[in-house]
């Protein structure tokens, strides 16, 4: 087969095993660059660098892969260009169905990218391209973590023709935080084709690696002489809002400018600058049940907290314990906005020195008067893949005390374990110091406003183990952080056993999760033994799931569950089972449904979520899910039910309009958020957001209570 009248690249030694080195492409600079259509018929192509032949990851580890696939590279000091043609003999089965920006392609046929600037074998930047030339981008983080929420500029098209599909990326210089000294990067480059559930890599064709675990990527080299202009990004924002308050009886229009400079003083540090921020296009979050005595965590969402926020990244911490949780800033204890006056970030690197640093003025809110929140990070990479740091944080959004918090961490990566197998540590220390009335407010004798913890783990394909432990003091306070429980204990071990039988099933998983939580008199709390008996899973990713779950809940007082329904302290042990069946989302219709039934404390519980996602064409997507809790109890019972409802269209890869739609019986609220969203150019759009509240409390009938439309315009210039 050829590209362009010249011969595909053939397979060659640089090809990567156990026994060679990293495969490596050398790339030109060329005098200018090619339209980016899609068509490849440049002329610049034809003296581009061939990548090799990739090989398959799935379903046969380093197997020769079903279809040929010919990838170009170049750039001519401004960016970087790459150029794609997917060879397949049978076009028409191409699946394409994503047609929105930023959202998982994993159910699509694409093409992913990730570039190591730094050559640290521990960050990179990815790039993902389906047929229909939508875009995804995101950040990687210690070889595992993908902040898919980071948006970077950079242009590419694809197109479908009789030979399969091609795809044309534009990166500009001035997108990538880069170390200038370096003339060779970490490069690796992976195909998905979807239909056969088919998965082609360059370097590292194993299935014990994932394509982010860029310690395993190839070499690209010739990145000289890169040019990343002046570094200055100027962003002005300007929105209207109207606002009618029913309930209150209000009605305002408000003109909000803002403005967002970001700013490189060397090519790997990043300097951000926000005045009067507007975060009125970001999606509405979940509703979610809660039947739990904590609060819930809810994941970032807002752009300007999401670039570089993996410099932020503590200790592995996912939820309880967290030092640095960016929703703290600008959001009360409803989750409701407080305005930030003004914002400032640093962050990125200065060789082995990873740094960020946080800064944001915001306003009052209720009771809580106007304060200043920073969070500074520091990590020192050591070792060949391991790195050391702190971080402080100062301020408390939700109370006028004083607030600090110190940490140290430390975390350990060795991929070479019995050959390729991969393990990882993490070990980290913190202590809050608080005045006033809070837990450990006025650092009064005894109190116990420290946490530690580590985490051990062996996340490969065959054997994946965990196994960890973490203490909170009962004062524990990160002002700036996350922590629902404290006063205890927590140990966890997970392990998990996958076989690979054949093309019928795909994988079959086994395994067992156990969690254990005392107070810190080692009197117990809580403890979880879950037993994951068998998930299967096919090419297609069809897959169906069964577990069983032993738990004890010890309560010390009354908890209530539900409006005068409580459970009464005492030990509880109770059993519960799960079966989760979910179809391919690569289908037009997609099913899932997942069945939970058994004890709950005194009484019994049964929940219930079917979902169905349709997809009639790459111009539709609409999303129906239900969810009920039917709950029993000697005290009384109740049924939580919640309906949600998502309807996407999809006119094109850069403009779209998605309604969500969410009713929970418990509130009794029905919300509306419809958002249309116009990228003219990238990092160039317009927003027009409507959101309408709904309401039957107290036994009226349904009515408006809140109606708000936002109009957005962002506009960047890049110099």
């Amino acid at each position: 087969m050829t590209l362009l009248g010249f011969a595909l690249a053939p397979a060659t030694a640089e090809v990567r095993s156990e026994a060679t080195l990293p495969p490596r492409i050398e790339i030109q600079r060329l005098a200018a660059g090619p339209r980016i259509d899609g068509r490849l018929d440049d002329s610049a192509w034809q003296q581009a660098a061939p990548l090799g032949r990739l090989r398959q990851v799935e379903p046969r580890e380093d197997a020769d892969p079903s279809e040929a696939t010919d990838t170009r590279l170049f750039h001519d000091g401004r960016f970087l260009y790459v150029a794609v043609r997917c060879f397949d003999r049978e076009p028409d089965a191409i699946v394409a169905n994503e047609l929105q920006r930023d959202r998982g392609l994993d159910d699509d046929d694409h093409i992913s990218i990730v570039l190591d600037t730094y050559g640290d074998q521990r960050t990179a930047f990815l790039f993902q391209v389906n047929p229909n030339g939508v875009k995804r981008d995101a950040l990687v983080e210690q070889n595992e973590i993908v902040i898919d929420e980071w948006n970077g500029i950079w242009r590419a098209k694809a197109r479908v023709d009789a030979r399969g599909w091609t795809a044309e990326i534009a990166i500009p210089f001035s997108t990538l935080s880069f170390d200038p000294s370096r003339t060779q990067w970490g490069l690796n480059v992976e195909r998905n084709i979807r239909r056969r559930d088919e998965v082609l890599r360059w370097a590292t064709p194993l299935q014990n690696r994932k394509l982010v675990d860029v310690s395993g990527a190839g070499i690209l080299a010739g990145m000289e002489g890169l040019d990343r202009g002046i570094g200055l990004d100027v962003r002005p924002v300007f929105a209207i809002r109207h606002e009618d308050d029913v309930e209150d009886g209000d009605r305002s229009t408000l003109v909000e400018p803002g403005l967002d400079v970001f700013y490189r003083p060397t090519p790997s540090l990043m300097a951000a600058l926000t005045v009067n921020p507007d975060f009125s296009d970001v999606p509405t979050d979940p509703r979610r049940v809660n039947l739990t005595r904590f609060d819930l965590f809810f994941d970032e969402t807002r752009d300007f907290f999401l670039e570089d926020a993996g410099v932020f990244e503590f200790g592995n911490l996912e939820e309880n314990g967290r030092p640095f949780f960016s929703r703290r800033v600008g959001l009360d204890a409803e989750d409701e906005p407080v305005p930030i006056r003004v914002g400032a970030k640093l962050a990125g690197r200065h060789g082995p020195l990873k740094l960020g640093l946080l800064d944001a003025q915001v306003g009052s809110s209720g009771e809580i008067e106007n304060k200043n929140l920073a969070v500074a990070r520091l990590a020192l990479d050591v070792f060949e893949q391991s790195s050391v740091g702190m971080i402080v944080t100062r301020g408390d959004p939700l109370s006028n005390d004083e607030n600090v918090l110190a940490g140290l961490d430390f975390r350990y990566r060795n991929d070479h374990v019995r050959g390729d197998q991969v393990v990882t540590a993490d070990a980290w220390l913190q202590k809050s110091f608080q005045s006033g009335e809070g837990p450990g407010g006025g650092g009064t004798e005894g109190s116990q406003e420290w946490a530690v913890g580590g985490l051990l783990r062996y996340p490969n394909d065959r054997f994946e183990a965990e196994l960890g432990f973490a203490e909170f003091g009962r004062d524990f306070n990160p002002g700036l952080g996350f922590v629902n429980r404290r006063g205890i204990r927590d140990y966890k071990a997970q392990f998990r056993y996958r076989a690979r039988p054949d093309r019928l099933v795909r994988t079959a998983d086994t395994g067992f999760k156990f969690t254990f939580v005392t107070d810190l008199s080692n009197e117990i709390e809580s403890a979880n033994l879950g037993f994951d008996w068998i998930e299967l899973r096919n090419g297609p990713r069809d897959k169906v799931a069964f577990q069983t779950f032993l738990r004890r809940e010890r309560l010390l007082e009354p908890f209530e569950i539900e409006d005068d329904v409580f459970i009464q302290p005492g030990t509880y042990d109770f059993d519960r089972h799960r079966v989760s069946l979910e179809t391919s989302q690569s289908r037009p219709v997609a099913v899932a449904l997942e069945i939970e039934w058994g004890d709950f404390f005194s009484g019994e519980r049964l929940s219930i979520l079917p979902t169905v996602e349709l997809r009639p064409s790459k111009h539709v997507f609409v999303l129906l899910q239900y969810e009920e809790e039917q709950v029993r109890l000697p005290g009384g019972g109740f049924n939580a039910r919640l309906g949600r409802i998502q309807v996407d269209l999809r006119f094109t890869s850069d403009l779209f309009w998605t309604t969500l739609t969410q009713y929970d019986n418990l509130s009794k609220r029905l919300g509306v958020q419809s958002r249309l969203r116009w990228i003219v150019a990238p990092e160039r759009e317009i927003h027009w957001v409507v959101e309408h509240g709904m309401d039957h409390r107290g036994g009226r009938p349904l009515r408006s209570n809140l109606s708000r439309i936002t109009g957005k315009v962002q506009w960047n210039f890049r110099f």
